[in-house]
């Protein structure tokens, strides 16, 4: 397509906080999987260390850089090294997305006179109750300073309505400065698992005897509102004295949350396994998705959970009702009383656990096939490239820049 670099392929830059197996981590590799390769070319910087995901994206065909060489917290080095590598490979638009890659990104951007789109992947609110436990202060200043480096975003990917709406409200952003697009599954990799292998994951993740057996998907952190669901099982078991919670995931509360467990008496009810790369079978041997979280952008465990036909309990928050409000059972946040007797009423009604899978298949088919919104993503990406007339080009690279951009290809992280 034609840019204002000319023919070709339109080279954009993503800056990410980290390669992870996070949702938006995840959600970039199946987005430039999806992106046809003679329309883009990607390049992707990552500003904290972790990088598990580096080989499928280059898989898609992207050169990945680590910017975390300087320290994650070491903003001019590292936006140095953006700016070295920008001026390099003279990206059409730099794509960011989290706190960390959103300031990289916006003032490398600025620098460069590069348009910036930044994705925002959960409701924009930074009051005292949303905080996560970790550097409280460091969370607050990093928070303001993209509130106040906003305007330097030409664009906004907003995951879903409510973040867009949350978007317009706390930063008081243009709607028209805002695109949804909503996060994807690639359904053509849902692939049952054999039954024999699910008994036995289930037998080696939950005793014998647990039913129902409650999955919940996420970073164990005050968002996800887990405690909730934890101080939910006493009640619980006293009308489903064999129900067991199994926790996937690891994060700052997990001693906590075992703490509050045993003094509830439930220590024996619920399980920490951590981190899992086997999400979509746990998912298919639980018996009831749960997913109490206090604020979302949409829940890309929950995506899963409705495409594998999970009956599902939730939290009654814009996203999850957006997302999920017509095929789950949503209760207000930070209720254990309501949590608990949601789970026991759908545990009672197995009869039509089959009738609400279905309608949360068919909500994944009609509004988050990654397919329909990768093309919906390279639209918007195309959309601001040609819409950048105005802006100035950087100066044309000096010769023998097109070599360097290859031998960084060749060297990359």
């Amino acid at each position: 397509m034609k840019t204002r670099h000319g023919v070709g392929p339109l080279r954009v830059l993503h800056v990410m906080d980290g390669l992870g197996t996070g949702g938006a981590e995840v959600q970039l590799a199946l987005l430039l999987r999806h992106l046809p390769r003679d329309r883009f070319e990607h390049i992707v910087c990552h500003v904290a260390p972790r990088a598990e995901l580096a080989p499928r994206l280059r898989e898609a065909g992207a050169s990945v850089f680590d910017l975390s060489r300087h320290g994650r917290r070491s903003l001019v080095s590292g936006i140095a090294r953006l700016v070295h590598l920008a001026r390099i490979f003279r990206p059409v638009l730099i794509h960011t997305d989290g706190l960390y890659a959103n300031l990289y990104g916006r003032i490398a951007g600025t620098i460069l006179r590069v348009p910036v789109l930044t994705t925002v992947g959960n409701t924009v609110a930074v009051v005292a109750g949303r905080l996560p436990t970790w550097g409280a202060r460091w969370y607050f200043a990093l928070a303001a300073a993209n509130a106040i480096t906003a305007r330097g975003s030409r664009h906004f990917l907003a995951i879903s309505d409510a973040v867009r709406d949350s978007l317009i409200r706390a930063y008081r952003i243009p709607a028209g400065k805002i695109t949804v697009v909503r996060r994807g599954l690639d359904l053509r990799l849902l692939h049952p698992a054999p039954a024999s292998s699910l008994e036995q994951l289930r037998r080696d993740v939950a005793p014998a005897e647990a039913w129902p057996l409650l999955l919940n998907v996420g970073r164990l952190t005050r968002q996800k509102g887990q405690e909730y669901l934890i101080r939910a099982l006493p009640e619980i078991r006293r009308h489903l004295p064999r129900v067991h919670l199994l926790l996937v995931g690891e994060g700052p509360l997990e001693a906590r949350y075992r703490e509050i467990a045993a003094q509830a008496g439930a220590a024996g009810a619920v399980s920490f396994p951590g981190r899992r790369p086997d999400v979509g079978p746990l998912l298919q041997c639980a018996d009831i998705f749960v997913f109490p979280s206090l604020w979302e952008g949409t829940g890309v465990s929950l995506l899963e959970a409705m495409a594998w036909g999970k009956p599902i309990v939730a939290s009654r928050i814009p996203a999850i009702v957006e997302t999920a409000g017509s095929v789950g059972r949503l209760v207000p946040p930070r209720n254990p009383s309501a949590l608990a007797a949601a789970i026991v009423d759908v545990a009672g009604q197995r009869d039509r656990w089959a009738d609400l899978g279905a309608a949360g298949q068919r909500a994944v088919d009609a509004r988050f096939d990654i397919r329909r919104n990768a093309a919906e993503f390279g639209r918007l990406l195309e959309q601001i490239a040609t819409g950048t007339s105005a802006t100035a080009a950087p100066p044309p690279a000096p010769a023998g820049r097109s070599d360097r951009a290859a031998d960084l290809r060749r060297s990359e992280s």
